[in-house]
C-alpha cells in the first residue's frame, strides 16, 4: 500500500544520492573506479557519511522532504 511505495520513493532519493558521491568520487578518464568496484571499497561508509552531510550532498533536501511526508503517512496508519 501507501507506506510501501514511501518506503520506494525513500529508497529511491537515496540511491539518487549514493550515485551522486559515486560520480563526484570515482576520479576521471582511465583512473576512474568503475561502479560495481567503487561501492566494495573498504569504509566507504565513512566517506558517504561525510558527504551525506556536507554541502556537495543536493539529494539531501529531498531525501528528508520524502521522509517527513513518509513519517506523516506512517503516524496516520499507526493511529487510524
Amino acid at each position: 500500500g501507501i507506506l510501501l511505495l514511501g518506503i520506494g520513493i525513500l529508497l529511491h532519493k537515496f540511491c539518487l544520492a549514493a550515485l551522486h558521491f559515486y560520480h563526484t568520487r570515482r576520479g576521471k578518464g582511465a583512473k576512474a573506479i568503475d561502479v560495481s568496484s567503487f561501492f566494495k571499497r573498504k569504509n566507504l561508509h565513512l566517506e558517504f557519511e561525510k558527504f551525506w552531510h556536507g554541502s556537495i550532498n543536493k539529494r539531501r533536501g529531498a531525501f528528508h522532504r520524502a521522509w517527513i511526508r513518509y513519517e506523516k503517512v506512517l503516524r496516520q496508519e499507526i493511529e487510524s
